[in-house]
């Protein structure tokens, strides 16, 4: 039985150093992912202040064809 007890807190010694072990790894991944964030967002701002803004230009209006149908369309329907 207190060789059972011993392996298991070794066991559980390993689970508990391997924990840290991987909480290091997250925080340095975390850390490094912040850093790169920060990268990407400082170039895309100096781009957009490089960039002049489209200017905002009205939608142009719909074709005739998207409204209406033509009247030859509409002859032809139910004739064969």
């Amino acid at each position: 039985m207190l060789g059972s007890l011993r392996q298991l807190e070794g066991h559980l010694k390993n689970i508990q150093a391997r924990t840290f072990e991987m909480t290091e790894e997250i925080s340095y991944l975390i850390s490094d992912n912040l850093s790169l964030l920060d990268s990407v967002n400082s170039q895309i701002l100096k781009t957009s202040e490089k960039e002049p803004a489209a200017p905002s230009t009205p939608l142009p209006p719909a074709a005739p064809w998207e409204n209406s149908e033509s009247p030859s369309q509409s002859d032809n329907n139910g004739a064969m």
